[in-house]
């Protein structure tokens, strides 16, 4: 772990002017400059250059203007217009985005629904396929049944004549 050092002011001076040539949110080009005398990363010349160095000179409206100028050119007019507009596309793309989410999770909500529901159709389908198989199977079961107790009381039948006809045939003897 690196042993804290405190800046100096010549370290200041260098940051300030790394940061007005590679502006206030290059922090990993300023560090690396930095790095290379100082070794300074870019967390510590973020915080630093956020907090104790002075960037008034950077910010829109803070320019220095020329003897007898307007104060705020056009080009900075300009500017303004379009950082608003930029700001305004960032803002409509957030709400884009979201809405976008919003979009896809009804969607995929729609979806599973349907698929659920699609799974309970085809569950109730295959529900009266087997009921009606189980029809088929109750009413073949008892039509086997029937011819068997056909089969059987002729059996019987049959069975009762001979029986009586041999008592006959010894009876008669």
């Amino acid at each position: 772990m690196k042993e804290r050092q405190r800046w100096t002011t010549e370290e200041d001076a260098l940051l300030s002017a790394y940061v007005k040539q590679y502006g206030p949110r290059e922090w990993h080009l300023v560090s690396r400059r930095m790095n290379t005398p100082l070794d300074r990363d870019a967390k510590s010349c973020l915080e630093r250059g956020s907090h104790n160095v002075d960037n008034s000179a950077l910010t829109l409206g803070c320019l220095p203007s020329c003897p007898g100028a307007h104060p705020e050119p056009m080009i900075m007019l300009e500017l303004k217009d379009c950082c608003r507009e930029l700001d305004e596309g960032h803002r409509a793309l957030e709400a884009h985005k979201k809405e976008a989410a919003w979009r896809l999770n009804k969607l995929e909500l729609q979806l599973e629904s349907e698929k659920a529901s699609q799974k309970r159709e085809m569950m109730e389908e295959i529900e009266v396929k087997i009921n009606a198989l189980k029809d088929e199977q109750e009413a073949s079961i008892e039509r086997i049944e029937a011819q068997y107790r056909e089969q059987l009381a002729g059996l019987r039948r049959d069975a009762e004549a001979k029986e009586q006809k041999l008592a006959e045939q010894w009876a008669t003897k």
